[in-house]
């Protein structure tokens, strides 16, 4: 008599691989879902949080800036010197003219950004894989926030910014019409050169998008390869270069109009090259030295190398997955060149800085985010992607774990801002002698005009034998004593960023003389002190009415 297993209840082997199959399945999914509910729960933890928070270090210079262009109609280059590029300064002008410049108002706009970047990251990855796109915006969110109030908005993210849009474009252009495609190569030009604006060396990642335009084409495929070339160059390229350069144009047109570009033009030739000679600690090093910290920066990645290894095993296990889909194999490999292009990027300047791998990380986080896809396979070896992608997660935490934001600059800035209010009437020009410790940031906070052009002091402890470097130190003083600043905030030298190396300094005798000559103390902080102009002198400027209308300070 024959009995089937059925019959007394004994699963058969192909039922049993199923419930294997199932329960493995229910497992990975379990795991994903995990690290979205963790990445998830720190990130609105973070947005919280992040109500409370001063924001801090590089961005209130920045915000300065605006406010100076916003109240007063200053224009950079001419009216103050910095090294930033102008649509950065656009940027803060209008972020100032429509929200002030309280920290609150600041974070708000943060969040649109960091919303806008995260929603149309979301479009693009959906396209790969939805889960994954979830755990990014989850992932990358928390990540961003949990750098601190002082790498928030900074320069390189804003310029990546764009460039994430552009690619968003690209990945879902679908359209066979020649003048729809055009316009789509035009719209991501405009994009690529809205971020040169902001930071040049960025618009490089443009051209593997502006590529990929042609690749996702299947059209071209069957199209001889001459015809293809030519079509690529006029429906392609010229519309993407006619893009890039319609902002470019605007910007420079306008710096021309308003005065101002003759300024820009002399800081980017003159003054910039000696600026990124300076490391990532304020050195400036023989030439041999130099390219051994260019070399060891380079490979480090920021701290980010072990997840880059992780990206590099998860490109042949998420190029796997798309082996029968051709159009997203092309967009993942577009998707993992921008990662290449912004991992070697700051080479170009050979400054390390934290925010200047800010698009770098993006793409990372963006890459290994896929690796969802071989973890949630039907592959057998799906330990080796799931424990790349936790071991990440986890790694980036790790490394990126201000949850906790203190008061801006220790502290400094509020004992600065009560000195200010204390012993300077409102309005009147105040020179800040200092870089990051919060001098600049105090004057944005009791929006007080800039006595001189110059926000800084460190330009002039660089290349101090350097002609340029000469002129900008005299102007200075010269600034300083023929405009009779009313007030002067100086941060003590032990308490601020200071230049080290070959040819630098650590003083600035006519700058000494000057103060120690025709200004009086009038308040002694921890780091430290304000100081007035002697009473006669004051009394001259107050008589011209100098402290009220500032465009007799400075040009307006």
């Amino acid at each position: 008599m024959r009995v089937s297993t059925q019959e007394i209840g004994i699963p058969s082997p192909s039922t049993a691989a199923q419930d294997s199959k199932r329960f493995s399945s229910r497992i990975r999914s379990l795991l994903i879902a995990g690290l979205i509910a963790c990445a998830g729960i720190l990130f609105a933890h973070l947005l919280i949080r992040s109500r409370h928070w001063e924001y801090d270090h590089d961005t209130p210079l920045l915000q300065y800036c605006g406010f100076l262009m916003d109240r007063y109609g200053w224009m950079p280059y001419r009216d103050f010197f910095e090294t930033s590029m102008p649509g950065t300064f656009l940027f803060h002008a209008v972020i100032v003219a429509l929200f002030g410049t309280g920290n609150l108002a600041f974070i708000l706009v943060n969040d649109a950004l960091l919303g806008l970047l995260l929603l149309t990251s979301y479009l693009w990855m959906r396209q790969l894989s939805r889960p994954a796109a979830v755990l990014f915006v989850c992932w990358y969110g928390a990540f961003y926030l949990a750098s601190g109030p002082g790498e928030l908005m900074q320069r390189d993210w804003l310029a990546g910014l764009p460039i994430a849009i552009a690619f968003s474009i690209l990945s879902n252009s679908r359209t066979s019409n020649g003048a729809a495609r055009m316009g789509t190569a035009f719209l991501i030009g405009s994009l690529i050169g809205a971020s040169a604006c902001i930071k040049p060396q960025l618009a490089l990642a443009g051209i593997p998008i502006v590529w990929g335009l042609e690749l996702v084409n299947h059209r071209a495929h069957m199209q001889p390869r001459s015809e293809a070339m030519r079509e690529f160059a006029l429906r392609r390229a010229l519309p993407a270069m006619l893009g890039i350069a319609a902002p470019l144009t605007a910007v420079a047109a306008w710096l021309a109009y308003r005065g101002s570009f003759a300024s820009f033009a002399s800081m980017v030739h003159d003054y910039l090259p000696l600026h990124i000679q300076q490391t990532g600690d304020h050195q400036f090093l023989p030439r041999a030295e130099r390219l051994r910290y260019v070399l060891v920066n380079a490979v480090q990645l920021s701290g980010c190398w072990p997840m880059m290894l992780g990206a590099l095993f998860g490109f042949v296990l998420i190029d796997r997955q798309f082996a029968q889909q051709p159009r997203n194999r092309t967009l993942f490999r577009v998707a993992f060149s921008m990662l290449a292009i912004y991992a070697i990027e700051p080479v170009l300047s050979g400054q390390f800085w934290e925010y200047h791998y800010d698009p770098f990380q993006y793409w990372l986080i963006a890459v290994l985010s896929l690796l969802v896809l071989p973890v949630l396979s039907t592959s057998r070896y799906v330990a080796i992607p799931a424990l790349i992608l936790t071991s990440c997660v986890a790694f980036s935490f790790w490394r990126h774990h201000v949850i906790k934001a203190g008061p801006a600059e220790h502290g400094h800035v509020a004992d600065m801002v009560s000195a200010i209010e204390s012993n300077v009437p409102a309005g009147v020009p105040v020179q800040p002698i200092d870089w990051t410790t919060g001098a600049v940031q105090a004057l944005l906070q009791t929006e007080h005009p800039l006595g001189t052009r110059f926000l800084y002091d460190y330009h002039f402890y660089h290349h101090v034998q350097s002609p340029v470097i000469q002129k900008l130190r005299t102007e200075f003083v010269t600034q300083l004593v023929t405009r009779r600043v009313p007030f002067v905030l100086e941060v003590r030298r032990d308490f601020k960023d200071v230049m080290s190396g070959i040819n630098t300094s650590d003083h600035f005798d006519e700058l000494d003389r000057v103060l120690s000559q025709r200004y009086e103390s009038v308040h002694e902080g921890n780091i430290f002190r304000l100081l007035r102009l002697n009473q006669a002198d004051a009394t001259s400027v107050l008589a011209t009415g100098q402290s009220k209308n500032n465009c007799s300070s400075v040009r307006c």
